[in-house]
């Protein structure tokens, strides 16, 4: 007797060589399963209700069509409870693909999707003590093929690419690029009272090394690394200022407040050039990599008002202490001060310090701002170019010249006092202005003149006596023992000033 679902095939012969009919009743498994029937030993075996399962599927024999699968998701779920390592699905090659360009695994939406193309979630780590939580993924490159004959191939490369932003409507701007993302997971919480904080991960980024060489062959360079924002894009045709180029930032983290005991130490930045390579016998050292911080240049080409080049800006704990600038100078901040400490580590306080007094005014002292305490030693001492003035004011007869020698400053130099005609006297006045650029020093200074005998000689009685020192000038007395100048010659006097 047959019911529904049942099916009925061709039994086995018998003795008379006959095969009667042979019923397989109807799955009542209430699963979705197909007839199977597998051969053994050559021989066909009766047929059973059967599912299909993910390991017997044979390989395909020509291209499918698209499997549409509507609103229905599909999970697969696996439970590795081998005692060796294993992975749950491998997509591989029985063969390599010869075409640049083939894919083994694509995934992709269509436009206008909202879908995530790929989401991976890796679940807690183990529980037991000091378990390592495995790498939520592992992507490697592969390694440039061996040739037969010529240069080594180049290693497979890894490239992730955010998404451009939309062009705008006719009244709208265009859409933001897409952003990307590279952040090390958080050190976990302690977990009593006196425990530590775990500590966040690591993120590093290294180029590949240099290959090693033949004998006698050069050494492979290491791969180079570069880190660039994106350039502003040029302004509209008719009208726009072009887009600014992309900030690039390296900000170490602020340390954690405590709410008992020390707060945490800021991280640090450290920025580093390679060591040279040593040599052997005598041949040369390879020179240490260089450090260069370089700001942008000003664009050309408009007509306006040009634009600045940037500066590099030296911060320290908020606030800007140093600028090196376009005009090729390194700017100190007023409040500032070239320090010098007496330890290797830079970080020890300076006891030594040369720091800003006012325009034109440099002090030398012990490390702190505004500080004059300090030695200066120095085997010579060249005084600047500002050069003042002399007035031959009395007793250089009628007309009278005064001039400066070549070099003369307003801290030391030559007075050539040329007498006139008529009468020059036995002693007279002459006046020392000093530059204009700034008053010398804040007190009187101190001045020492000396006759010389390199122009006119003078008298062997001969005398100078400062008279009236001021910042701005000083007057000396020369008194030329009883004898009255000659007319029309040129006396020599020595002078030094020291500013207060």
């Amino acid at each position: 007797m047959y019911t529904w679902g049942d099916l009925v095939y061709g039994g086995q012969l018998d003795v008379l060589g006959e095969a009667p009919a042979a019923r397989l009743a109807g799955d009542i498994s209430n699963k979705k399963v197909f007839v199977t029937e597998t051969s053994l030993l050559g021989a066909s075996q009766a047929p059973t209700w059967s599912q299909v399962f993910l390991s017997d599927l044979a390989s395909a024999n020509g291209t499918s069509s698209a499997l549409n699968n509507g609103n229905y998701p599909q999970v697969w779920d696996w439970s590795l409870t081998g005692g060796s390592a294993q992975t749950a699905m491998t997509f591989g090659e029985a063969a390599p693909a010869p075409t640049m360009g083939d894919v083994e695994v694509a995934i992709s939406t269509t436009s206008g999707s909202r879908a995530v193309p790929l989401n991976i979630i890796q679940g807690s780590g183990p529980t037991t003590s000091a378990a390592v939580t495995p790498n939520v993924l592992t992507v490697m490159g592969g390694s440039g093929g061996i040739p037969t004959s010529g240069n080594g191939n180049t290693g497979g490369g890894f490239s992730l690419t955010a998404g451009n932003g939309s062009t705008g409507s006719s009244t709208g701007n265009g859409g933001t690029g897409g952003a990307f993302t590279d952040m090390a997971g958080t050190g976990g919480s302690g977990g009593g009272p006196s425990t530590a904080g775990g500590t966040g991960g690591s993120d590093t980024v290294a180029a590949g090394a240099g290959g090693i060489p033949g004998s006698g062959g050069a050494g492979g360079n290491g791969g180079g690394m570069t880190l660039s924002t994106g350039a502003g894009h040029n302004g509209g045709s008719s009208s726009g200022t072009g887009g600014t180029g992309g900030t690039l930032s390296l900000s170490a983290s602020a340390g954690g407040a405590a709410t008992s005991g020390s707060g945490g130490a800021g991280g640090a930045v450290s920025i580093m050039a390679g060591t040279g390579g040593n040599a052997t016998g005598t041949n040369i050292n390879g020179s240490g990599g260089n450090v260069t911080l370089t700001a942008g240049v000003k664009g050309t080409g408009g007509s306006s008002s040009s634009g600045s080049s940037g500066s590099v800006i030296l911060n320290a704990g908020g606030a800007n202490i140093a600028a090196a600038t376009p005009a090729s100078t390194l700017n100190v901040v007023s409040a500032g001060q070239f320090g010098f400490t007496s330890s290797t580590d830079p970080t020890v306080p300076p006891d030594t310090g040369l720091s800003r007094d006012s325009a034109g005014v440099i002090d030398f002292g012990t490390g702190t701002q505004g500080n004059t305490a300090g030695t200066l030693r120095t085997s010579r001492l060249y005084a600047g170019s500002l050069a003042p003035m002399c007035t031959f004011s009395t007793g250089g007869g009628s007309s009278p010249m005064c001039a400066l020698d070549t070099g003369s400053t307003d801290s030391a130099g030559i007075i050539i006092a040329t007498t006139g005609s008529g009468s020059p006297a036995t002693n007279g006045t002459i006046q020392l202005t000093f530059s204009s650029a700034t008053a010398f020093g804040t007190h009187k200074p101190v001045c020492i003149f000396m006759a010389s005998d390199a122009g006119t000689s003078w008298a062997n009685q001969v005398i100078m006596r400062d008279l009236t020192p001021s910042t701005t000038s000083d007057t000396l007395k020369w008194i030329n023992g009883s004898t009255a100048l000659s007319t029309g010659s040129p006396y020599w006097i020595n002078y030094q000033c020291w500013a207060k």
